[in-house]
């Protein structure tokens, strides 16, 4: 058996795990009620695994309800988990845990990725207008703009760089 090349190919196999996880991430998604929700996530998890970055799902609100909707949903989650893509920063690997779930009968949403260090001053200004970590001009206007929207519906949004496990979390309670 171990002569056999083709089973003990690295490229076999990893197209092999690849696909593995690919149906297993389904497993998690397809059981979300909001169909529009599972297919932007699944399209955030492939973009993020295209480029090196390993994402966790962690899901129990199947079945959310909230006063935003679908596309303010995209929109939301999507200004995080783009931030989250963009600063992903390799500790032993570079990784993002999606958490949906129910607390305080409000849907709770949090992303963590692994960071380059973050002070705090930082973090209390990344979602001021304009600020931006990323060389980039024309950036610094996404987490205002989500910290604005958030504000309006009276949720709460929490940020703050765990200094041990080198990672960056942001968290948001809405209804």
């Amino acid at each position: 058996m171990k002569d056999n090349p083709v089973l003990f190919n690295n490229e076999v196999y990893k197209k092999y795990i690849e696909q593995v996880i690919a149906q297993e991430i389904w497993t998690y998604l397809i059981k979300l009620d909001n169909k529009i929700l599972m297919a932007f996530f699944y399209s955030k998890y492939k973009y993020a695994k295209d480029n090196g970055i390993h994402v966790d799902f962690e899901i129990s609100n199947y079945f959310m309800k909230s006063n935003y909707t679908d596309y303010q949903l995209v929109e939301i989650y999507g200004i995080l988990i783009d931030n989250a893509i963009e600063a992903s920063a390799p500790t032993d690997t570079k990784y993002i845990k999606i958490s949906l779930k129910l607390k305080d009968n409000k849907n709770f949403f949090s992303i963590i990725n692994s960071s380059r260090i973050i002070t705090p001053v930082e973090v209390n200004k990344m979602f001021g207008r304009g600020y931006s970590t990323k060389a980039n001009i024309n950036r610094g206007l996404g987490l205002y703009k989500l910290g604005k929207m958030v504000e309006k519906d009276k949720g709460t949004i929490t940020a703050y760089y765990d200094t041990k496990e080198r990672k960056m979390v942001i968290e948001l309670l809405h209804n």
